[in-house]
C-alpha cells in the first residue's frame, strides 16, 4: 500500500536534492551480482527536517549511501532474468552492522514500485536504515530492471525468487566493496511487504536454510492467507480498495502464465477496462477511482455465487497455494497489525499467529493496536518504530 503520509512528501523532497576490511564474509551459494551504481547521500539533516515537518516522531540517526544493484534471479517457469534492488548503508556508525531484507508494499505504478530507483518503495527502506542498518530492498519482478513485466502480485515463487537472489546479489556487493557487516539478517516489511516478508521466512526455513540464518522477522499488516482475505473482499457491500481484488488474479495471470477471461468475473465496463488499468502509469488510488467500491456492482453475480459455493476451483487453489500461512516458523516472528485496518483484516494476523504457535515456537508475538481507530497507512509508521525496537532484543 502507498504509504502516503509519510512518504509522498519526502518523495518530492528528495527529488529537488558516494573501506574497511570485512572480517565477517558471508559468501552466497550462487553468484547474481551483474552491476552496482552510486545512488546518492541521504544526509541527517534531510531526513531530520522532512521528520520535523511532518510532525512524526522518527529519529534518524545516521545519514545513507544509496546503490542500485542488478542481479540474476529465474521468474516462476525457471527462466533466467535480470531483476534490481536497493541497498542503503548506514554511515558513521560505531558498531558493524547487521542486515534488514526489507519487502516494500503495493505498487501499480511502475516509477513508485522500483526501490532502486528511490521511488516510494525505496523511501519505505530510509527508516531502518538511518537506524543503523544495511538494507537490501529488492524491486519485486516487474519494476526497476524488469519493468516490461507485469508484477506477479502475492505471487508466491515469484516473490521469493526475487527475494532470494537480491540477499546473494547483497552480500555479493558487500563483498566487493569490502562492506564490514554483522551476520545477523532480519526480514521486514508492510502490506505487500509484510507478506512478501513471511513468504521469505518460509522458502529459507523449508529450502535455503543452509545459506541463509534468519535472526528475527517483523511483518506488518500482510495478507498471509489470501483465500481468507478474498473472501473478506467478496463478502462485502462496499470495499475501500477494489483494485486488489484484480491485481491479485492479474497478479497469478503472470505468475503462473495463465489468461482469466475477466468478463467472467467483472461486470462491464470494468471487465474490458482492468487490464488498461494496469499499465504501470497509474497509481492503485488512480485505479480506485475507475472501478467501484460496491462489489455487487463490480463484480459478476455469477462468478460471487459460484465462489461462494464450491465453484472456481482454480482460483480458489492458487489462493491457497499462495497462501504463507501453512508452515512453523523456527526464529522469532512479529506479526503487526491494527483493528482499524481498513485494506487487510486484522483477523489474518490473528488467525496467523495461532497457527505459528503450533511449532513450540517461544518467541512469536502478535501485536494487534486495539479500538484505535488507525487505518492501514497510519499504522506504517507505528510499526515501523515498534520493528526497531523488537529487533533491538536480537542485536
Amino acid at each position: 500500500m502507498k504509504i502516503k503520509i509519510f512518504l509522498i512528501f519526502i518523495l518530492s523532497f528528495f527529488l529537488y536534492s558516494c573501506n574497511q576490511e570485512n572480517n565477517n564474509p558471508l559468501q552466497p551459494e550462487q553468484k547474481v551480482l551483474i552491476s552496482s551504481e552510486y545512488r546518492k547521500e541521504f544526509t541527517i539533516d534531510e531526513l531530520q527536517q522532512l521528520s520535523t515537518v511532518l510532525g512524526l516522531s522518527l529519529d534518524f540517526k545516521h545519514p545513507i549511501d544509496a546503490y542500485k544493484i542488478v542481479y540474476y534471479t529465474k521468474d516462476a517457469m525457471g527462466s533466467q532474468m535480470k531483476a534490481s534492488g536497493l541497498i542503503l548503508i548506514p554511515k558513521n556508525i560505531d558498531v558493524t552492522p547487521s542486515i534488514i531484507s526489507f519487502q516494500h508494499g503495493s505498487y501499480s505504478k511502475k516509477s513508485d514500485g522500483a526501490a532502486s530507483n528511490l521511488g516510494f518503495a525505496g523511501i519505505e527502506a530510509l527508516y531502518p536504515a538511518a537506524n543503523g542498518y544495511i538494507v537490501f530492498a529488492a524491486d519485486y519482478i516487474g519494476f526497476g530492471e524488469s519493468a516490461d513485466r507485469f508484477h506477479p502480485y502475492h505471487h508466491y515463487k515469484s516473490t521469493v525468487n526475487a527475494c532470494i537472489d537480491m540477499l546473494r546479489a547483497g552480500y555479493e556487493f558487500l563483498n566487493q566493496k569490502k562492506i564490514q557487516f554483522e551476520k545477523r539478517l532480519f526480514l521486514m516489511g508492510y502490506s505487500q511487504g509484510g507478506y512478501s516478508s513471511i513468504a521469505l521466512n518460509k522458502a529459507i526455513t523449508e529450502l535455503y536454510s543452509s545459506e541463509f540464518t534468519i535472526t528475527a522477522t517483523s511483518a506488518g499488516a500482510g495478507a498471509y492467507n489470501l483465500y481468507d482475505a478474498a473472501n473478506h473482499y467478496l463478502n462485502e457491500k462496499y470495499v475501500d480498495y477494489p483494485c486488489f481484488i484484480p491485481y491479485v488474479l492479474l497478479g497469478f495471470e503472470a505468475g503462473e502464465k495463465i489468461t482469466f477471461d475477466l468478463s467472467k468475473i467483472f461486470n462491464p465496463p470494468y471487465d474490458t477496462r482492468i487490464r488498461s488499468l494496469f499499465d504501470g502509469n497509474s497509481d492503485l488510488f488512480q485505479i480506485n477511482s475507475k472501478l467501484s467500491y460496491s462489489i455487487k456492482i463490480l463484480m459478476k453475480q455469477s462468478f460471487l455465487d459460484s465462489f461462494n459455493s464450491d465453484g472456481e476451483q482454480e482460483i480458489k487453489n492458487l489462493l491457497s497455494q499462495n497462501s504463507v500461512d501453512n508452515w512453523l516458523p523456527k526464529n522469532p516472528v512479529l506479526l503487526y497489525h491494527s483493528t482499524g485496518d481498513e485494506v487487510v483484516p486484522y483477523s489474518i494476523s490473528e488467525k496467523t499467529y495461532e497457527k505459528f504457535r503450533q511449532s513450540g515456537n517461544k518467541n512469536l508475538k502478535l501485536e494487534i493496536l486495539q479500538n484505535n481507530g488507525i487505518s492501514h497507512e497510519e499504522a506504517f509508521i507505528l510499526w515501523l518504530e515498534y520493528s526497531m525496537n523488537f529487533f533491538k532484543e536480537f542485536r
